[in-house]
C-alpha cells in the first residue's frame, strides 16, 4: 500500500509541475506576442473565462480526485 501511494503522489506532484510549467510558459509568451489586433473572444468564454480555461479544469479535477483518494484510504484503513 506504501508503494502505491508514493506513485499516485508522485503523478499528482507532475502533474502539478507540468500545468505549473505551461501556464508560466503561456504567459511569458502571451506577453511577447503584445499587438494591437487581437482575436475576437467568443461570448461563452468572455463570461466565465475561469471555468473555460483547460488548465484551471486539470487542477479542479486532479484536487477533486486527490480529496476521493484521501478520503478512500483514510476509511479504508484500519488504525
Amino acid at each position: 500500500m506504501q508503494f502505491t501511494n508514493l506513485i499516485i503522489g508522485g503523478v499528482f506532484l507532475l502533474v502539478l509541475l507540468v500545468g505549473l510549467f505551461y501556464t508560466l510558459q503561456v504567459g511569458r509568451q502571451m506577453e511577447k506576442r503584445q499587438s494591437e489586433y487581437d482575436t475576437e473572444v467568443s461570448e461563452k468564454v468572455e463570461k466565465r473565462p475561469y471555468i473555460r480555461n483547460p488548465i484551471f479544469i486539470a487542477y479542479i479535477v486532479l484536487i477533486a480526485f486527490a480529496l476521493f483518494y484521501i478520503f478512500y484510504i483514510s476509511f479504508s484503513t484500519t488504525w
